[in-house]
């Protein structure tokens, strides 16, 4: 199985995912984000909304990494 993440800066960009994979269940929630996950076919989608700027991008990036693989 693949994985596949998403991360948006907007909680309204994330809101059209969320319509569509209504399944969609929080897997973790640390340090400010909370990450969601749904399947599709063969993969894995992990998905969460970071905030504005680099430094938010880049810490929910490295959490997504060190804890979802």
């Amino acid at each position: 199985m693949n994985k596949i993440g998403i991360i948006v800066a907007m909680e309204k960009e994330l809101e059209p995912i969320l319509e569509y994979y209504t399944d969609a269940k929080e897997v973790l929630n640390k340090a400010g984000y909370t990450f969601l996950s749904t399947k599709v076919n063969h993969n894995e989608i992990i998905m969460t909304c970071c905030g504005i700027g680099k430094t938010n991008a880049a810490c929910a990036a490295q959490i997504m990494i060190d804890n979802l693989n």
